[in-house]
């Protein structure tokens, strides 16, 4: 493993001094020879993403001839960088061209890259979250298959199978690697935005074929003996040996059993969702479109040039050297060159943002950015603000206040707030109770889930009732995360059949388990006075530091203070007041209020009713 490092790391730097348009060292024929060796001999997986890598830049040079591309850095450095500045190789329609010189660099180039660089840095922010996600299912299916998929798609041609579970070359299980292996799927699309679309396409059409075929055979029987054999020769400890012996026993080329094809359809459902999440829709997706540049401060030359940032923009480009200092959005912004490492003389740029008024340097938060380190995220006047670095030019996005932590327990408060609908007998907690003996394997106990057992429910406590409810949204969400989605299904229509409800009651509570799946954001209302809850996919944000606040949900007026005991209470007219820990729900005529605590944070969400059972 060792002698392989020290050759991936030798292509490294012969690729480097072929970037900057020097001689490689030994010679071009000496650098294609070890480049050949390499993507034909090495295994290891994290060693092959790097040779990848900087065989792009070698074909991208190949094909630039007299023309070497520059990563932003240069040399090692840049090397060091690589994933991120890999858009700097994708010039318009895949031409590589030579750098533009001094006084001939066209700006809207530069926007174009800003914008990439903002588009991809959600790209990757995106990549980590789902990747926690999926990290909850037991067999890591939509795991496995994004790892297959990226390396289909890093080599250019399938052939690579989904590895098996607990595969120990892939380590799929492991945090870091798993945001690894979405962050480098994440890096495929991060292209510019005219060939985003046809590159979708590709991305789809390699899931396509994966599917279809999700594990390959190499066609080479001898191959594994081969490399069992190898191992056997290695010096390494036994246990060590045998390890690896096992993992190569039972890796792409083992036998599999046709039972894995089903898990892995229903997570190409989920990493195709996923996608779709993503993409904008002028791309052929269902996510966000690019962020907008309207032009560039201080810039060189006058087409582009922003005289002033705009007062409602929520994106700014600025032209680091033209300028120092600038107000956006009623915040100052002021930046200046800086020397961040003595050691090898890296220079990048300070930049300083206002979290008071003009001219306040009470609160002002410090971001430093290079080339090596391109994309930061901060605050700037109290909301979050991405930052991204492209040469001696800088962009900053406004991010929404998506409070992206409360995502899954406001699903879980609405889930709850559905079963504890009491129409027809309390029909969604018994379905959910009918739903979870069958996803734990039992039949269906009538008993538990009768009209009759109903009763129960309304002669508990609201707080019993509601501790009831939650355990029910727990085991849902639970089962959900597993990503067993064809057994959720199947479980869902056992029960309804067997409690005679409606379709689209059972389907309604299915759809609101499956939200699930993916990344949410809690969409916040913003308001002056005092802020109204209007439907339920809305929430208000209170912060509550003692001071009663009050909140109108559909109507209903709600106080949210501190009770005798310094317990924070939510008081409702013609309702006792309410403890709120981390989750609560208040009936409404037509729904229920939902309230989730994450410290002094407090949101306040309405959740309607859903689909009614047959009869109402």
């Amino acid at each position: 493993m060792m002698q392989d490092a020290e050759l991936v790391e030798l292509f490294e730097y012969k690729v480097a001094d072929m970037q900057r348009g020097a001689e490689p060292k030994g010679g071009k024929r000496s650098l294609n020879d070890l480049r050949e060796r390499l993507l034909s001999d090495v295994q290891d997986a994290s060693m092959m993403r790097r040779i990848r890598t900087a065989d792009r830049i070698w074909r991208a040079c190949s094909a630039a001839a007299t023309a070497p591309i520059a990563l932003q850095g240069g040399g090692e450095q840049g090397l060091d960088n690589m994933n991120l500045n890999l858009s700097d190789l994708q010039l318009e329609e895949g031409v590589i061209q030579a750098p533009i010189q001094q006084g001939e660099r066209n700006e809207w180039d530069v926007l174009s890259r800003l914008r990439a660089g903002l588009y991809h840095a959600e790209l990757l922010s995106q990549a980590k979250l789902q990747a926690r996600i999926w990290l909850r299912e037991p067999r890591l299916s939509t795991l496995r298959l994004a790892f297959a998929l990226t390396e289909n798609l890093e080599r250019g041609a399938p052939g690579t199978a989904v590895p098996p579970l607990n595969d120990a070359f892939s380590s799929l299980h492991r945090p870091e690697i798993a945001a690894q292996v979405l962050t480098s799927l994440a890096e495929q699309l991060s292209v510019q935005a005219g060939e985003l679309p046809e590159r979708y396409l590709q991305v789809r059409t390699a899931l396509s074929d994966l599917v279809t075929a999700p594990f390959p055979r190499s066609g080479n029987a001898d191959v594994m003996d081969a490399r069992v054999q190898a191992a056997e020769r290695d010096q390494l400890s036994n246990d060590v040996k045998a390890a690896l012996i096992q993992a190569l026993q039972q890796g792409p080329d083992a036998p599999r059993s046709a039972a894995e094809q089903a898990p892995i359809r229903e997570a190409a459902g989920h990493l195709l969702a996923f996608l779709e999440g993503i993409i904008p829709r002028s791309s052929g997706g269902q996510g966000p479109e690019w962020p907008l540049l309207d032009g560039l401060l201080f810039s060189r030359g006058q087409s582009l040039r922003l005289s002033e940032p705009g007062k409602q923009s929520l994106s700014l480009a600025i032209h680091l050297p033209g300028g120092e200092q600038t107000t956006w959005r009623s915040q100052l912004v002021a930046w200046k060159p800086v020397t961040l490492s003595k050691l090898d003389a890296e220079t990048g740029w300070e930049v300083r943002l206002s979290d008071g008024g003009v001219g306040s340097s009470e609160s002002t938060n410090i971001v430093r950015l290079s080339a090596r380190r391109p994309v930061a995220e901060s605050q700037l006047g109290g909301q979050p603000v991405r930052l991204v670095l492209n040469g001696e030019d800088m962009a900053l996005e406004l991010r929404p206040v998506s409070h992206t932590d409360l995502f899954p327990l406001s699903l879980e408060a609405r889930l709850t707030a559905s079963l504890l609908e009491p129409g027809q007998a309390y029909a969604h907690l018994r379905l959910a109770r009918a739903a979870a003996q069958r996803l734990r394997g039992n039949e269906i106990n009538p008993e538990k889930v009768s009209v009759e057992s109903a009763a129960r429910y309304s002669a508990a406590p609201p707080e019993t009732l509601l501790t009831f409810a939650r355990q029910g949204a727990q085991t849902l969400l639970s089962y959900a995360s597993q990503g067993e989605d064809e057994a959720l299904g199947r479980s869902f229509e056992d029960a309804r059949t067997f409690l005679q409800l409606s379709k689209e009651a059972s389907d309604s509570l299915l759809n609101l388990v499956r939200r699930s799946l993916q990344v949410g954001s809690l969409p916040i209302i913003s308001s002056a006075g005092v802020p109204e809850v209007e439907s339920g996919e809305e929430h208000a944000l209170l912060i509550f530091r003692g001071e009663p606040l009050t909140v109108k949900v559909k109507g209903r007026v709600v106080t949210l203070r501190n009770d005798y005991k310094g317990d924070l209470c939510a008081v409702m007219p013609g309702l006792p007041a309410a403890t709120v820990r981390d989750l609560l729900v208040m009936p409404l005529p037509n729904g229920a209020m939902t309230l989730i605590r994450a410290g002094e944070r407090v949101a306040v969400g309405f959740q309607p009713l859903l689909s009614a059972a047959p009869g109402e």
